[in-house]
């Protein structure tokens, strides 16, 4: 079954069931009502007569010839002794003559059905009889004219509430199209999307209700997805080119060598020393993707206090001794922690110190500063800088500004990118300044 039919369905069935407890309600409460004002009346009745038999008692009237003048249409009235006696009767029901007799000395109202189902109601007071002693008088009168009343309600009750099954379902139908519409709307997207290969979003800037969220965190993950997506594809393209640059060398040496290789000892080494530093080069090319990827996704990341001061002590004076550089460490005196991953950050300020010395043989700077929210590492060179264009790609994976020179010194271009990465990992932010011929500035920014 379909969730518009279930929901046409459900809000039917919940509006009929609605009506069914409101006509209910309606129906008990008549009941309820006209049976009390009925007993009301009888009530008043059985007054009067009291107040006419305290009248008459001085007039000497007949007893039986009052009953007769009160008794009530189609009802009875009857005087009954202390024990239990009837002295009296007035009726043209010989029906209620057979009802059971009881002497009641206080006011008393009772709802009874005779045998064929017909409802009556008795009122019971106290009364002081010509002879002086208590008795009990009964009223009692049919509810009959209610019941015809009731069976009329009935049967307008029924048929409003068959009546009311069509706007009912209209109802159902209007808000099922409410509800159904934006989700078919997002299901056709999602089908496009999947058949055709398409980013389609979907429009509902006029809703602000949750389907209206719905519909903005489809598209906002549609979004993310279409980037991801496209990330992939460039990511998967620029590794196939990187790696298709040192396996046609190697395939382009393994074929020299297979013709010169036996008769020139001289192309066989070279041949060999080709093939092996193209293969570190791939090897080098293919940790780093991997590397990105466990960074990107977050793992292997273990954060505590991390003091910075020892830590820039350790790499800058790692990479000195690596490339004999010179690297000047211009840093706050106060100890400067933060919450991070201690290798990662390392990793990063190798990466920033290498990719420095790499384009620049002055003296390297590297400083550690801080404001009253964040730390700040700079790493700066003295090198021939990067061009606007440059500073906007630099991050970008596979990106070289130089590819010559990245071949010689066996850049992939991917270390700025796990840096950037690893920086995104510690909610900082990394920046670029630089000015051609003057020299590149990194920036990193690191919150408490």
């Amino acid at each position: 079954m379909k969730l518009k039919t279930k929901l046409v369905l459900f809000n039917t069935l919940g509006f009929l069931l609605f009506l069914f407890v409101i006509e209910a309600l309606i129906y008990f409460s008549f009941i309820q009502i006209m049976t009390s004002q009925e007993i009301d009346r009888i009530e008043a009745q059985a007054t009067t007569l009291l107040e006419a038999f305290a009248q008459d008692e001085v007039s000497n009237v007949d007893p039986a010839q009052l009953l007769k003048a009160y008794v009530p249409a189609d009802g009875m009235i009857r005087l009954i002794d202390d024990e239990g006696e009837i002295i009296q009767v007035v009726t043209q029901d010989e029906r209620l003559t057979n009802l059971d007799a009881s002497f009641i000395n206080r006011s008393a109202t009772e709802e009874f059905t005779i045998e064929d189902g017909e409802r009556f109601a008795k009122v019971s007071v106290p009364i002081i009889y010509v002879d002086q002693q208590v008795r009990a008088l009964e009223l009692v009168q049919p509810l009959k004219y209610i019941d015809d009343a009731l069976d009329v309600l009935m049967l307008v009750l029924i048929l409003s509430f068959f009546i009311m099954i069509i706007p009912g379902v209209l109802i159902g139908k209007t808000i099922a199209r409410l509800i159904i519409q934006p989700i078919e709307r997002l299901s056709h997207a999602m089908q496009h999307n999947q058949t055709d290969g398409k980013w389609e979003t979907v429009e509902f800037s006029d809703r602000k209700d949750e389907l209206g969220q719905m519909a903005l965190n489809f598209n906002e993950m549609n979004t993310r997805l279409k980037s991801m997506f496209d990330t992939q594809e460039q990511f998967v393209a620029n590794a196939s080119h990187e790696l298709k640059t040192p396996l046609a060398v190697i395939k382009s040496y393994v074929r020299l060598m297979e013709r010169q290789g036996k008769i020139n000892p001289e192309v066989m080494e070279e041949s060999l020393e080709t093939i092996n530093d193209e293969t570190d080069r791939m090897h080098r090319l293919i940790q780093q993707m991997l590397t990105l990827v466990s960074i990107e996704k977050g793992e292997r990341f273990t954060f505590e206090q991390v003091s910075l001061r020892p830590l820039l002590k350790q790499a800058s004076k790692s990479i000195a001794l690596a490339f004999d550089r010179t690297i000047a460490l211009d840093m706050v005196e106060q100890e400067i922690t933060i919450v991070g991953d201690q290798e990662k950050l390392k990793q990063l300020v190798y990466i920033l110190l290498d990719n420095a010395q790499k384009y620049s043989e002055a003296a390297i700077m590297l400083r550690l500063k801080q404001t009253a929210t964040e730390a700040i590492i700079e790493v700066e060179d003295k090198g021939e800088g990067l061009s606007e264009q440059d500073q906007l790609a630099i991050f970008d994976r596979f990106y070289r500004v130089d590819k010559a020179r990245a071949r010689e010194t066996g850049g992939t271009g991917l270390g700025l990118t796990i840096a950037k990465a690893i920086v995104d990992q510690h909610d900082g932010r990394i920046e670029v300044a630089s000015t051609l011929g003057k020299g590149t500035t990194f920036r990193i920014f690191l919150p408490f």
